[in-house]
């Protein structure tokens, strides 16, 4: 349904049991769409969020210039209404991410303290590598999904997103090899992860002070390297399950003989 205002003071309005497609102005002026276009294939990011007056607002980062996305670019957005109006967006009030395909790097902090941002809707498959502390203090973000690209997530590139309950890495043709320090650190809602069988490397601290962490679940036969204090804090019912036949490998591998009580075999 569409929804027509005579006054100069559109506001917030909630319809029960409908969707408003539309909000327009007295003149017939479209200053509203809870359907924004899907982005084309040149838009590094889009972000969305809801604003008191003009609802659904959207705003994007095109690939004109480079596919790396830095904290320059995300510092601040505009959304151009329909109605030619610009809209500022703070980045505490963007609830969703799109990640385009054309990006292959996040550079270090652009999008750190991302406070409201609860969703990662596409993670661009291209993306190669996520940089320091990209996402760090996201803490609304719920879940992650990464690309079979992604090679290297940077040190504390998600620490401090205490919402973030799942993560789910590529496991076909799967290319990442770095896990970095403090990558998920205070991570306080996950309970399991499944580490890919390519990552060779887990940083210090990456999984630490994660306190509700029960199960880690390794895929490879060979430990990677890991670092120190990795599993610092997590579940008191911590346990590490790595696959048959590599048991006593991961028992008495640097890092991992700090935690042979605690490793089980599938």
């Amino acid at each position: 349904m569409a929804v027509v205002f005579c006054n100069n003071n559109i506001e917030k309005v909630m319809y029960s049991g409908y969707t408003i497609d539309k909000i327009y102005a007295c003149g017939g002026e479209l200053v509203y769409s809870s359907t924004p276009p899907t982005p084309p294939d040149n838009w590094k990011a889009k972000v969305y969020s809801n604003d008191s007056t003009f609802g659904d607002l959207y705003a994007y980062i095109d690939c004109s210039s480079t596919s790396s996305i830095t904290s320059s670019d995300t510092s601040s957005w505009i959304a151009s209404t329909s109605g030619g109006q610009r809209v500022p967006i703070a980045i505490t009030d963007i609830n969703a991410l799109w990640i385009g395909e054309c990006t292959t790097s996040i550079e270090r902090n652009a999008f750190k303290g991302f406070t409201g941002l609860q969703y990662i809707s596409n993670f661009g498959a291209n993306l190669v590598s996520i940089g320091n502390t990209a996402f760090s203090g996201d803490t609304s973000l719920e879940r992650v999904t990464f690309g079979c690209k992604l090679e290297t997530i940077g040190n504390g590139a998600f620490m401090g997103c205490t919402n973030l309950s799942s993560i789910t890495f590529c496991y076909s043709d799967c290319a990442l090899t770095t896990i970095g320090g403090s990558a998920f650190n205070n991570c306080t809602s996950l309970t399991s992860v499944t580490i890919p069988n390519t990552v060779t490397s887990i940083g210090s601290a990456a999984f630490s002070s994660c306190a509700n962490l029960s199960r880690i679940y390794m895929t490879s036969s060979t430990p990677p390297s890991l670092g120190t204090y990795a599993f610092y804090n997590v579940s008191p019912n911590f346990n590490i399950i790595v696959p048959q036949g590599s048991l006593n490998a991961y028992k008495t591998a640097s890092g991992w003989s700090e935690y042979a009580d605690i490793i089980y075999t599938t």
